[in-house]
């Protein structure tokens, strides 16, 4: 049977994000980012307070779940409540759906997964930093 886009949409993942010490279950949907959203963030003139809310507003709609407390609440996959945190953790977790859904090398042979250089060239920001080395880290 041939695959069908709209089939891409019900796949999930789910990893385990080791930030700031602490272990944050994440469920995405790896098909629903697209060239187009991808294409949005990056394409800059847009102001600093546009790109936080496209980052939010993409973030959003690739989330699935996730295991991130306020107090005895979980916080909410909402676009309100994604914008009250701070702006290092949500582009922190942009960054790790983003490696994580490049799969590794192995996984990558047998799901599609992007390979380690493609992984590697993709963790650069514009500025040419790794994020790899930033991600829950402040230093």
């Amino acid at each position: 049977m041939p695959l069908q886009i709209s089939d891409l949409g019900k796949e999930r993942r789910t990893f385990t994000w080791e930030y700031l010490g602490e272990e944050i279950e994440i469920t995405y949907n790896i098909y629903l980012f697209t060239p187009e959203m991808e294409a949005e963030i990056n394409s800059g003139g847009v102001t600093e307070e546009r790109l936080s809310q496209i980052l939010v507003e993409n973030l959003l709609v690739i989330m699935v779940d996730w295991d991130v407390m306020d107090g005895d609440q979980k916080v909410p996959l909402t676009y309100e409540a994604f914008m009250a945190l701070p702006t290092r953790l949500i582009g922190d977790l942009m960054m790790a759906i983003a490696d994580d859904a490049g799969g590794d090398s192995e996984q990558g042979k047998r799901f599609g997964g992007r390979s380690q250089q493609n992984r590697a060239s993709r963790r650069r920001s514009r500025t040419g930093i790794d994020s790899s080395r930033q991600v829950g880290s402040f230093e």
